[in-house]
């Protein structure tokens, strides 16, 4: 009985090892947190050399005479050895480019391109993952093909709205290096995606919100007005400081370098956000809207509310009530800096409540939600 490769070891300090002996001349092994995660990554590895060995069973037996008489001839060097030096020493080769080159790279475009921070460190996050099951370079981004990738995400399991998350990076990152002429091609073009089912949008209650800003802490409460009262994006809320407020004039300016889409627009600033602000301007740290700490702080009191968070809830929270009360379409998208037309706000963002419930909504302040907690 041949012994199982690669091998799979517990460490005496509790994590897990993955030896698979010499690989193209160099020891390789992995470490893992969790047994699991060992055996997903050496069954990933197992059908990858049975891939490979099914690409050398087609090989002509010239070929094979041809590849025994190399190896007899380097004298017990490598051949993948002799194969990076003759790359090295012929101009006429193209140069070949790791996985981890690649990498770099792309993320290093992005930034030249003057990218934002969250959309390139989203990219280099998965793009991580994803290399680090190809060792520490990754090897040449040219020997990348349909069946090595389907293979990684069969061995990761990523839910279907994960797994088109990472072939989206993955497309972008093979697309690079076809653009360079470092690879041959984009393999995961020919990848099918994974359909995934439409959620019920979510949003928050008046209960909840109400809930949110009586409990939240004191530095937090400008913040989730901010969201709720104008339905800006969380990363443009994370931009704003309180001199972007023109009280004045009851608008908030959105420079070009707090817009998502780098177009500047101003939002109209309800008197409910006007109280809300004028409430917690005592605590707020550096006329930042969202202080430091405030997701942590946000998970545990949703945690302790018992309030189901999702993505951008509190801007389709604003959309769906700010709809509801003006019954103008046009006016909500505009606040809520869209350029993608109408039916992306309500495919997207809108769920139905009706105008009882958004009166409620929009007489939310401070005075009322402040005084129930006291007499409570």
């Amino acid at each position: 009985m041949s012994k199982q490769w690669p091998t799979v070891s517990k460490q005496s300090r509790g994590d897990w090892r993955v030896d698979l002996g010499k690989v193209f001349g160099k020891r390789t092994v992995f470490t893992r947190q969790t047994e699991k995660e060992a055996k997903e990554l050496a069954s990933f590895y197992s059908k990858e050399r049975e891939r490979l060995g099914k690409l050398g069973a087609s090989l002509t037996p010239n070929e094979i005479l041809e590849f025994v008489r190399c190896k007899e001839s380097l004298n017990g060097r490598s051949m993948t050895d002799a194969v990076e030096f003759y790359m090295r020493s012929n101009p006429i080769m193209v140069k070949s480019h790791t996985l981890r080159e690649t990498i770099d790279a792309l993320i290093e475009e992005k930034i030249e391109k003057n990218r934002r921070p969250r959309t390139y460190e989203t990219s280099l996050s998965r793009l991580n993952t994803f290399a680090k099951s190809f060792g520490r370079d990754g090897g040449d981004v040219r020997a990348f093909t349909r069946e090595v990738v389907e293979t990684w995400l069969k061995m990761k399991s990523f839910t279907p709205a994960t797994e088109r998350g990472y072939l989206r990076e993955l497309h972008g990152l093979f697309a690079f290096a076809g653009r360079r002429g470092w690879a041959d091609g984009n393999c995961i073009a020919a990848i099918d995606k994974p359909s995934v089912e439409t959620q019920p949008l979510l949003i928050l209650t008046v209960e909840e919100v109400r809930d949110i800003l009586r409990m939240a802490d004191n530095r937090d409460v400008a913040g989730y007005a901010l969201q709720l009262f104008t339905g800006v994006r969380p990363a443009e809320a994370r931009r704003l400081k309180i001199t972007n407020w023109d009280r004045s004039k009851q608008l908030i300016y959105l420079g070009a370098n707090v817009s998502k889409i780098r177009r500047e627009r101003y939002v109209f600033v309800d008197h409910s956000l006007q109280h809300w602000i004028d409430h917690a301007l005592p605590s707020m740290l550096n006329l930042d809207f969202i202080p430091p700490g405030f997701d942590k702080r946000r998970r545990d009191l949703c945690d302790h509310l018992g309030i189901k968070w999702g993505h951008d809830i509190l801007r389709k929270t604003f959309c769906s009530y700010h709809l509801a009360k003006h019954q103008k379409p046009e006016f909500t998208a505009e606040q809520m800096g869209h350029v993608g037309g109408l039916a992306v706000m309500y495919r997207h963002y809108r769920v139905p409540v009706t105008p009882e419930e958004a009166n409620k909504f929009w007489a939310l302040s401070p005075d009322g939600v402040i005084k129930q907690e006291e007499v409570a």
